[in-house]
Order: C-alpha cells, then structure tokens, then sequence
C-alpha cells in the first residue's frame, strides 16, 4: 500500500484495502446521472440572468444532526 497524507495536517497515513478498493471504484464510475443533471442545470441555466449552483451544509440548511 502506498503512504499518502490526510487532513489538514498532513499525517501520514496508510491506504487500508478498504480505502484502496474504494479510490479505484470511484476513478472508475460513470456518473450518467448527475450528467443529465448538469445539463438540465445548464438549458435552464439560459432563462435566467443570474445563476449559481452551490453547496449548504446540513448544518447551515437546517438539516438534522446524525
């Protein structure tokens, strides 16, 4: 396994076969759904002057805690 570095300080931490198998499933995805979303988003995207797509946390969008 190769070592890489996490977080914001930059640990060294090692890949478990969990973590491996995980990075290698997500290369390969085919995202064919949220491209049907990312066009829609854009032809509506041409009816509005201003538009902007963003991310609220849970927290901030009043979500419950886990």
């Amino acid at each position: 396994m190769d070592s890489e570095s996490f977080g914001l300080r930059a640990c060294g931490r090692h890949l478990s076969a969990l973590h491996a198998e995980i990075a290698h499933d997500y290369e390969s995805m085919d995202w064919p759904t949220f491209a049907t979303e990312i066009e829609r988003f854009q032809r509506l995207r041409k009816d509005f002057e201003d538009v902007n797509l963003i991310h609220i946390l849970r927290s901030r969008n009043g979500g419950r805690r886990r």
